[in-house]
């Protein structure tokens, strides 16, 4: 059900997936969500279930509530409601330090659809001057692979380049006869 603390996907996904909302029974160590947080947190999940372009795997559920879930905790932490968030800039400023570089595109456009889809919705996370203030701390993430190769992985290939031509020179004459 959608008032649920807890869905259950593996009937939609075929395999043990959930997500959880963080107002009903915690795993040890978990943060908590507020029931107020918690209900903004479902009605993001359900809109992303029903809505328009709705999401067609539940692993992309899981993924975009994964995503944001850490907003929901930072404004259970601050003690507002996320529906408020967008007023106070010093927590908006403080979500930077929850997402990982790697994903801060795809949570920012996250934020960026829900404001667009605010009229559907019945609320706002962040207007549009808290995601230019996002955007514009966005981390500096390197996304191609650099060449430099780590001192221990080279000196393994190395030892093994030697091992190998050590067992090539022992088996050279025979290598040749065949």
């Amino acid at each position: 059900r959608i008032g649920d603390s807890h869905w259950n996907l593996w009937p939609w996904s075929k395999s043990s997936l959930s997500i959880s909302f963080g107002d009903g029974r915690k795993r040890k160590g978990a943060a908590p969500i507020s029931s107020a947080n918690a209900d903004i947190y479902r009605m993001v999940a359900t809109w992303w279930l029903y809505g328009p372009r709705a999401d067609r795997e539940a692993t992309t559920l899981k993924s975009r509530c994964n995503l944001l879930h850490p907003i929901f905790v930072l404004c259970t932490r601050e003690g507002i409601v996320a529906s408020d968030l967008a007023s106070h800039p010093n927590v908006v400023d403080a979500i930077g330090g929850l997402i990982q570089p790697s994903r801060w595109g795809e949570a920012l456009q996250l934020l960026h659809v829900l404001y667009e889809q605010r009229d559907q919705l019945g609320f706002t996370l962040l207007d549009r001057e808290s995601l230019r203030r996002m955007e514009a701390a966005s981390p500096d993430h390197q996304t191609r692979q650099t060449s430099y190769m780590p001192p221990r992985i080279w000196a393994h290939v190395i030892n093994r380049l030697h091992l190998c031509l050590d067992d090539f020179h022992e088996s050279r004459e025979r290598i040749e006869a065949c």
